[in-house]
């Protein structure tokens, strides 16, 4: 073998390991949505040089993954709906948003298919454990240093340079790795850090007090019975969630944490703004109104159609689904789902659920089985964090921005591992 052929070797080894490096980065600064535009040009410059990296070498730049087919269907039906939307402007450059959030996708599969080994997957996930552990102290420091309390959502944990939902958000996507991984490790010391990671975690996912989060980590308990079909853990989770809700609902009732858990101001604006969305879906069925999932206070495409609330309670002191802008109330659709439906037709809707539904399924293979090896013990963990992400964004319009790139990353790395018997340990005692 020649020198020159060792050496180009060499490089593209290396260029690799830099390539597991700035996903690692990525996940890392996912966590930090004030960073996104940084974020973004660092990932089209590692997208471009791997594939150039990859058509050099001679493989594939494209790595084949089990939501392939629903993948091309809804972004390539979404540009076909383009030219319907009220505002075309608009809706392409959202398309292009889920464009680029597909690529990050793809990306990171073909980053993890030429990584030496799985020490890419496991540090992406340990990247995403500390930046959400950062945040989640400073979402615990804020909520007690600004006079937060256990009886009122006047002050929340929050997430710097985003907001309280986008906390809970990261708390929902975390949770499921961060104890999978304690759960496999077997060194005291690890364990120790990473319960204290978990804990912290759910203790700022807890005083963000986001309902819609607190819904997804529930769900996300019963659905690990569900999906291990195990009849008692289903059970047991189902009377656990009864009991607490029932307590809460109590509590709520006796003057206490009023706002907290129930809020009828908060209800009757979501069905009412969710209600005019789905006359926009009967109106336009197959191509719907217009693509555009962003919250632009008032110009994205939802809010251009309905831009007044319509309980008229603009001035009132509810504000989460109405944004008070230039003495003029916007109306806002929390449910990403739907929004899909309204924008790009029920068609959109549906392979957005076939493509989640299709996630699920693969990753959920450790549960069902009952297995006890650590990649495996992951994979599950990404099956809940999808079932857990699912419900979030169904009452908050959040599959966007360096959330929903996160959520691809870690998507990538669940496909990537094998469920055979291998260890999956942590970069402390690779």
């Amino acid at each position: 073998m020649s020198v020159s052929t060792i050496a180009g070797r060499q490089w593209v080894s290396r260029h690799w390991t830099l390539q597991g490096m700035g996903l690692t980065l990525l996940a890392f600064m996912s966590c930090y949505p004030a960073v996104f535009h940084y974020q973004e040009y660092l990932f089209f410059v590692l997208l471009c040089t791997a594939i150039g990296v990859a058509i050099f070498q001679g493989n594939a730049f494209w790595i084949r993954s089990p939501i392939d087919l629903p993948l091309a269907l809804l972004v390539g039906w979404i540009l076909l709906t383009i030219p319907f939307s009220v505002d075309p402007g608009y809706s392409f450059a959202e398309w292009r948003k889920l464009v680029a959030h597909v690529l990050v996708f793809y990306w990171a599969m073909l980053v993890l298919e030429n990584c030496v080994g799985r020490d890419c997957g496991r540090y992406t996930i340990w990247a995403m454990l500390v930046g959400v552990s950062i945040i989640s102290i400073y979402g615990v420091w804020y909520f007690i240093h600004n006079g937060g309390t256990l009886v009122d959502r006047d002050v929340r944990a929050t997430a710097p340079y985003s907001g309280s939902p986008w906390l809970a958000t990261y708390a929902v996507l975390a949770l499921p790795f961060g104890i999978a991984c304690y759960v496999q490790s077997q060194n005291h010391w690890e364990k120790l850090v990473l319960g204290g990671v978990c804990g912290l975690t759910f203790l700022a996912g807890v005083l963000a007090y986001s309902r819609g989060a607190w819904l997804a980590l529930a769900v996300m308990g019963l659905g690990y019975g569900v999906l291990r079909r195990n009849r008692r853990t289903f059970v047991w989770g189902m009377l656990s969630v009864v009991a607490i809700v029932s307590v809460l609902f109590g509590i709520s009732r006796l003057g206490y944490l009023e706002g907290v858990f129930v809020a009828s101001d908060s209800i009757a604006d979501r069905l009412a703004c969710s209600w005019l969305a789905v006359e926009d879906l009967k109106r336009h069925p197959v191509v719907g109104v217009g693509f555009g999932v962003g919250t632009g206070f008032g110009t994205e495409i939802f809010g251009q159609l309905h831009p007044v609330d319509p309980r008229s309670d603009c001035m009132g002191n509810h504000l989460h689904n109405t944004f008070f802008l230039s003495r003029s109330c916007v109306c806002c659709v929390d449910n990403t789902f739907l929004l899909y439906a309204m924008g790009s037709g029920a068609l959109a809707l549906i392979v957005l659920l076939w493509t989640f539904a299709v996630i699920i399924t693969k990753l959920s293979h450790g549960i069902r089985a009952g297995s006890r090896n650590e990649a495996a013990s992951i994979k599950s963990a990404g099956a809940l964090m999808v079932v857990g992400y699912g419900v979030v964004v169904s009452t908050n319009s959040l599959f966007t921005g360096s959330l929903a790139c996160l959520f691809w990353m870690l998507v990538a790395v669940g496909f990537s591992l094998p469920c055979q018997e291998e260890r999956f340990d942590s970069p402390r005692s690779s």
